[in-house]
């Protein structure tokens, strides 16, 4: 091979890992977040929202925190082993997305225009329904409660309003809210000790 043809050779070797180079923000223990996954669930999660995707600093960190617990949970659950949605799961939750449309031509135009996939998209929201199945089986054997618990509940949603909503004509909705709160609250209890027992290394020049 001629010096010329090898000199050149060497120069796009060297410019392909340039242009390809995608940099860590977050390691959780051996695990890696890329800022371009950062930017590529803001920019599912605005698809999925409606307003316009904010890619500054401060909303790529916040969106690594939530990427770092995704991690934390996933990882949980599949040692629990927690089911995987299965594609008709998925699907149902896709549907809605696409009849914000006229056709499908306008949706899969406005993916494009969002800067997303389908494909990323429909993984988004497995992930996020995974996550929920597994804390709901995680976490609700642990919520107890009473009458007077949801009474209580009733009485701080119903502040302020009068007369109060009637609390048997209610009960089931102030069952599912009072269930979800507690769900959470226990999620957020557990990821805070999870957190506090995994390396987690945020690259700040990433967030720049």
């Amino acid at each position: 091979m001629k010096p010329a043809a090898t000199f050149a050779i060497a120069l796009l070797a060297l410019a392909a890992p340039a242009e390809t180079l995608d940099r860590i923000a977050v390691t959780v223990e051996k695990h890696v977040i890329t800022q371009s996954e950062i930017v590529r669930y803001l920019r599912i999660s605005a698809f999925l929202d409606g307003p316009m995707p904010d890619i500054s600093a401060f909303s790529r960190r916040e969106a690594a925190g939530r990427l770092v617990d995704q991690y934390l949970i996933l990882e949980d659950a599949e040692q629990s082993r927690t089911p995987l949605p299965s594609t008709d799961d998925v699907e149902a939750m896709v549907q809605p997305l696409i009849r914000r449309y006229a056709s499908q031509e306008e949706y899969l135009a406005a993916l494009r225009s969002a800067g997303v996939t389908e494909a990323e998209v429909r993984e988004h929201l497995a992930a996020g329904l995974r996550m929920l199945r597994y804390t709901d089986l995680r976490f609700r054997p642990e919520v107890q409660y009473t009458d007077q618990d949801l009474r209580e509940f009733q009485a701080s949603l119903a502040r302020g309003s009068a007369p109060p909503p009637d609390f048997e004509q209610n009960r089931k909705q102030l069952e599912k809210l009072f269930i979800d709160k507690r769900l959470m609250q226990a999620l957020d209890s557990w990821l805070e000790t999870v957190r506090h027992n995994t390396p987690v290394v945020y690259r700040e020049a990433a967030f720049q």
